[in-house]
């Protein structure tokens, strides 16, 4: 790729992150022109978009991290550094969970219920709130130095959109950031770990306009919250960026930091999300199926 191998890694990370982020906007613009979904489809594209965003982690960001970290540091200690640095990114976002308040747009009430069952921290608690066709479940335990019952559900529905864009423009940011470092990471697989977060942002593009929608939000108000939101993701990138910038002999902890924040937003969100209202054979052969796309990416680029 001689273009994209003369462009200083600091901007491609920027500009990668930039155009994966907005792309939850173009995701979005059906909202302008179609009916809102059923929740079969909506499980479907959230489906797919999962395993989009698993085999990117797997297979842009963790293999070649526990092929650097193996060869620079022996099999013991790569090993070992990758599971750690996996576990601290999965518990960087799970604490911006925790006390970040945002929305879970649920259309009934046995899932609503499920979610108030369902074991929470002390500083994790659920509140439930009419909001149109739907029910409203504020989570996060941010709640605890900011009501949620007095924020309006279109800004909590705004940053569960942006939880979800943070790891995927960290990852995208530590890929093609760390594609320049001596040793670093390889830019093909940077590219296509940029392709693939690209992709699995259309569909939830178009499933968080939906849920803005459904909190009241006008059609076009859900698109522009979507395209803003989905900007945001360069503030990952950025984060990527310098993470990556520390050099090549920190870079495989850093992608592996980058999946594993990207594994738990999987794990955490979209597959409890395409579970919930019966629907987890559909939603299991998109997520193979989104798996399989992005696998045919990465070898198509590797």
């Amino acid at each position: 790729m001689p273009d994209l191998a003369s462009i200083d890694p600091v901007w491609l990370g920027l500009g990668g992150s930039l155009l994966a982020g907005l792309a939850t906007g173009l995701g979005a613009l059906p909202v302008l022109v179609i009916r809102r979904p059923g929740i079969r489809r909506e499980n479907l594209l959230l489906g797919g978009a999962a395993g989009v965003m698993l085999a990117a982690a797997l297979l842009s960001l963790l293999v070649p991290a526990l092929g650097s970290a193996v060869a620079r540091y022996g099999a013991l200690w790569g090993a070992l550094g990758i599971g750690v640095a996996i576990g601290l990114g999965a518990a960087a976002i799970a604490a911006l969970h925790a006390v970040v308040p945002h929305l879970h747009v649920q259309q009934d009430d046995e899932a609503v219920e499920h979610t108030l069952r369902s074991p929470h921290g002390p500083g994790s608690p659920a509140m439930v709130a009419a909001g149109g066709d739907a029910l409203l479940v504020v989570d996060g335990g941010g709640m605890a130095a900011i009501d949620a019952r007095r924020m309006a559900p279109a800004l909590l529905m705004v940053l569960a959109i942006a939880l979800h864009n943070l790891p995927e423009g960290l990852a995208v940011g530590v890929g093609l950031g760390g594609s320049g470092a001596e040793g670093g990471g390889d830019l093909g697989q940077g590219v296509a770990l940029a392709i693939g977060i690209m992709i699995q942002n259309l569909p939830e593009g178009f499933v968080a306009a939906v849920g803005m929608m459904m909190t009241g939000a006008s059609r076009m108000t859900a698109l522009l919250v979507a395209f803003g939101t989905g900007a945001l993701e360069i503030i990952g990138g950025g984060l990527g960026v310098a993470l990556a910038g520390l050099g090549a002999g920190v870079l495989p902890w850093t992608m592996a930091f980058a999946a594993g924040a990207m594994i738990f937003v999987v794990s955490h969100e979209m597959i409890p999300e395409t579970h919930r209202h019966g629907q987890e054979m559909g939603a299991s052969w998109a997520l193979i199926a989104g798996f399989a796309i992005m696998t045919a990416i990465a070898a198509g680029f590797g």
